[in-house]
């Protein structure tokens, strides 16, 4: 995340909730006054869980150590077989690929997912989306909002078929959170999110 303030904002286009709404909604994760982390509806309320289709072989589509951060968080749990994002940049790169995401059309982007999908055997493909850093201004604060969307793409369906919303709300106060900080945050959130939505599919088709 070029300090995730500043290589967050590679995608220059509206959030889906105003700053204010962000920061006011239900914290994920609290780590201090320097950042907190929330998933966050279109509404700009507290974003629910949906169930993620159950699935043992990922991949994980390279972007920056937030991502490394999500595959070490995932590998750790034993949850899932993983293909991490240097295997997967290197097959976009023989393929010559841009990794880069937000130079391919949604389209590209689900080619280049199906390619990993046969290459690396996986069920799911996982990537991030930037939407973008907002700045709010209070009356002795500043509040910096970025919005990051997690999506997964199914194999065997050829489509995006899951998808999570992040605000990582940074309110300075005497300094701001570090790089590694920001980047490792992310990461660790977007594993607990997706095993929890895990969770929830498994539980979900043992009802039925």
């Amino acid at each position: 995340m070029a300090a995730l303030l500043l290589s967050f904002v590679f995608v220059a286009i509206p959030l889906y909730a105003p700053q204010a709404e962000a920061a006011n909604a239900v914290i994920y994760k609290d780590f201090g006054n320097s950042m907190k982390i929330g998933f966050i509806g279109e509404n700009g309320e507290n974003e629910e869980l949906k169930a993620l289709p159950p699935a043992r072989r990922i991949a994980i589509w390279p972007g920056e150590s937030g991502e490394l951060h999500m595959a070490e968080q995932f590998i750790a749990s034993g949850q899932f077989d993983v293909s991490t994002p240097s295997r997967v940049g290197g097959i976009a790169t023989a393929a010559q690929i841009s990794r880069d995401l937000k130079e391919l059309t949604r389209g590209e982007q689900a080619e280049a997912f199906d390619l990993v999908c046969r290459e690396t055997g996986t069920e799911l493909v996982f990537a991030t989306h930037n939407l973008g850093t907002g700045k709010s201004e209070g009356l002795f604060s500043r509040t910096y909002t970025t919005r990051v969307d997690l999506v997964a793409f199914s194999c065997a369906e050829h489509s995006f078929v899951w998808e999570t919303h992040m605000a990582l709300v940074q309110r300075p106060i005497t300094r701001a959170a570090s790089e590694d900080q920001l980047q490792s945050a992310a990461g660790d959130a977007w594993a607990e999110r997706v095993i929890a939505a895990k969770n929830l599919g498994v539980q979900q088709v043992s009802s039925n």
